[in-house]
């Protein structure tokens, strides 16, 4: 009878044991071993189920009453380590290396998967940009389209609007869709002198386009189809700024400029960078920004890089200048005339992960085996401007056709080559690569990621 007693006293402790470890909805076991006898009688009622069992064993005796809505009941001064690793999914636009069609292929990082594609068509010349986990899909010259996938449905889409206005004769060529927050963004049209300020939430057209933005005052004498050619766009501190070419009909150059609009009114602000013009944007001393020219820095400065026109020579007119998003003082960081032994490479873009570590690449035409770019990956300090690693990463052999930075501090580069193209992922602290590249049917362009 006392041993029955006693294994039914066992397997009644048992089940208590179980049920108290059912009701935790903790997705891990923190296994913890500090031998700390921290009894902390903590009664936070937050909602969060994060039971780490850690054995602490202290004899803290605080009752902490604590009501807070976080749903951290962890207790522990202990944290979990921040596990460093690239986003985990995004999006990247491809096309024909013959220019005939076009796709869009999800990335997964993680497990080093590519999707089938998505958004096929039978014309090139398209890209993107997502705002959280939504994807705007953007039919550029003679296209004149955007369509938007919600997350909850990346197969059909939630609208499809033109970017044409009805008075519109030509292209107006959409270019890039920058986000103020999720019921307002600016849509650059690189063939017009409006930008277009729209809903993304928009339930039809007569919704979607709310105002625009003038750009006029910018088109060149000798531009007759009436743009300044805005390349680029992109927000910080409140403020948006774009860049434009400013190029004549002959697709020679002039003098560049960055203008800037306050986004709670939308009225461009007078930067007083060059008192002697009657232009109130900033006058760059680069030529020829590029679509993927601007960039932002951890402290907010805007980074621009020029490329300079195709047919140059001239290395000083490739440039990355850095803009005070406060003061709009503007200095030059460096040119592609810095760059050891440069005689021929321009630069595309650039990206910063700090005040003092920043990459960016730049390409050079060859002509054998065939007519195409070769890039190189650099490292630069762009406080200083100094190049501090040249080849990033085993780059300069290959095309480098876009740089992206994710939230995590690592690279992802658009790789054309004949015979692999695809995306790599480069880790910012150490310059490997990680993983193998993610290889793509087409050529990779640009890059967005998904929250």
């Amino acid at each position: 009878m006392l041993t029955a007693m006693k294994k039914y006293l066992f397997t009644l402790t048992l089940l208590v044991s179980i049920a108290l470890l059912s009701g935790c909805d903790n997705t891990y076991l923190d296994t913890n071993t500090n031998t700390d006898t921290n009894t902390n009688t903590n009664t936070n009622t937050d909602t969060n189920t994060d039971t780490n069992t850690n054995t602490d064993t202290n004899t803290d005796t605080n009752t902490d009453t604590n009501t807070d809505t976080n749903t951290d009941s962890n207790t522990d001064t202990d944290t979990d380590p921040v596990i460093h690793k690239p986003a985990a999914s995004a999006v990247v636009q491809t096309v024909d290396p013959s220019y005939i069609s076009s796709e869009v292929l999800f990335l997964d990082s993680a497990n080093q998967q590519v999707s089938s594609p998505y958004y096929s068509k039978t014309k090139s010349d398209y890209t993107l940009a997502t705002n959280n986990s939504d994807i705007y899909h953007i039919g550029r010259y003679g296209i004149d389209t955007i369509d938007k996938y919600a997350a909850q449905d990346y197969n059909n889409p939630a609208w499809s609007f033109t970017t044409q206005d009805s008075k519109d004769s030509i292209s107006r060529n959409p270019y890039s869709l920058v986000f103020a927050n999720n019921n307002k963004a600016y849509l650059i049209r690189y063939g017009s002198s409006k930008v277009w300020i729209v809903n993304p939430n928009a339930k039809d057209f007569a919704s979607f386009k709310i105002d625009e933005i003038d750009l006029s005052a910018y088109v060149p004498a000798d531009n007759s189809s009436g743009t300044p050619s805005p390349a680029a766009a992109i927000i910080s501190q409140g403020k948006l700024f774009i860049t434009m070419q400013r190029l004549s009909d002959s697709f020679s150059a002039n003098p560049a400029y960055v203008a800037v609009f306050d986004v709670a009114t939308n009225t461009e602000i007078e930067t007083n960078s060059a008192p002697s013009d009657n232009l109130k944007g900033i006058l760059l001393k680069g030529i020829n920004p590029l679509k993927n020219s601007l960039s932002t820095g951890p402290d907010g400065k805007v980074y621009v890089s020029t490329h300079d026109v195709y047919a140059s020579t001239t290395l000083s007119n490739s440039r990355i200048e850095v803009i005070d998003p406060s003061t709009y003082a503007l200095r030059t960081i460096l040119t592609a005339a810095d760059i050891d032994s440069n005689v021929s490479k321009f630069i595309n873009a650039s990206v910063q992960v700090s005040t003092n570590k920043g990459y960016f690449y730049a390409g050079k035409v060859v002509f054998t085996p065939v007519y195409g770019e070769i890039s190189t990956l650099y490292e630069f300090n762009p406080t200083t401007g100094d190049v501090i690693k040249s080849e990033v990463a085993g780059t300069g052999n290959e095309h480098i056709n876009y740089l992206g930075l994710d939230k995590k501090g690592f690279l992802w580069l658009s790789m054309i080559n004949p015979a692999t193209p695809g995306v790599d992922i480069i880790d910012t602290v150490d310059n490997t690569l990680v993983g193998d590249r993610l290889l793509t049917t087409l050529n990779p362009n640009v890059i967005h990621f998904l929250n």
